[in-house]
């Protein structure tokens, strides 16, 4: 009973110790210097009256957005054809052809990022839209596989097979069958290659132009110059809008889907 006790103890120590970083930025965002300390000075809302009158942080959050969407239903676009067709197939050269999916996984951001930029200022999109929303496909494709491959491995094919038994065309066994039990490791890459495309920085870097600054690379720059009145304003809308994220994945799928084991 003791060591429940102490276990207790530190699993809520630990718990606080995670959240206090936020608090004290949530806090921040609300006094007029903005700085990153606690307690605040006094309640201001300035840091988001700039935020939102400053027509740079607006563009670098709606880049963000557009790229991290459309990277993040393309990379599962992709994810989840290549997973059908490697559990659906064997042919030589399929390790291969995944080791190259799962290259971003352990190549260093800061070599790949410059391959990425020599490829792209070969062909003429370096510091494009497109350039960028390239390069975050390629970052985000394995965090698109592996969820999908992993649920096509476990998929019973009996579902599909007593669908077409009893008449069901293979695009309706498919909509009705296949996808209905595919949904969460959907989601959960969806989720997972926008996250991810929302927060890189280290490539953006490389391959931004005047034009399409995300906006990690802004908060970056932000902070470099010292002067972050609105960086905490920023962080307070990202974590809002993360907890949002959690709350429509518990609602869409359950939160369970994250901690289910490979085995399971």
């Amino acid at each position: 009973m003791r060591r429940l006790t102490v276990l207790g103890v530190v699993a809520w120590a630990a718990i606080a110790f995670l959240a206090l970083p936020l608090i004290v930025v949530i806090a921040s965002s609300f006094t007029a210097n903005g700085d990153l300390s606690f307690p605040i000075g006094g309640f201001s809302l300035e840091a988001y009256t700039r935020l939102l009158s400053d027509e740079q942080w607006l563009n670098s959050i709606r880049n963000s957005c557009v790229i991290a969407a459309a990277g993040a239903v393309v990379s599962t676009t992709i994810g989840f054809s290549m997973a059908i067709v490697n559990v659906r197939n064997s042919y030589r050269g399929r390790t291969l052809v995944e080791g190259v999916i799962l290259a971003p996984l352990v190549l260093p951001h800061a070599a790949l990022a410059i391959a990425l930029f020599s490829l792209e200022r070969s062909i003429g999109i370096i510091g494009s839209f497109f350039g960028i929303l390239a390069a975050h496909i390629v970052i985000t494709l394995p965090f698109a596989y592996r969820p999908l491959i992993t649920a096509f491995k476990r998929f019973d094919q009996t579902y599909a097979e007593a669908g077409s038994i009893l008449g069901a065309p293979p695009g309706r066994v498919f909509r009705t069958v296949i996808m209905p039990i595919l949904k969460p490791a959907i989601v959960i890459s969806l989720l997972f290659t926008f996250i991810i495309s929302f927060d890189e920085a280290t490539v953006t870097l490389f391959l931004k132009g005047p034009n399409t600054t995300t906006l990690p690379v802004m908060i970056f720059g932000e902070m470099q110059e010292g002067t972050g009145l609105v960086v905490p304003a920023v962080s307070t809308l990202l974590i809002t809008v993360t907890i949002g994220l959690v709350m429509a994945i518990e609602k869409m799928v359950g939160l369970d889907v994250f901690v289910t084991s490979e085995a399971g």
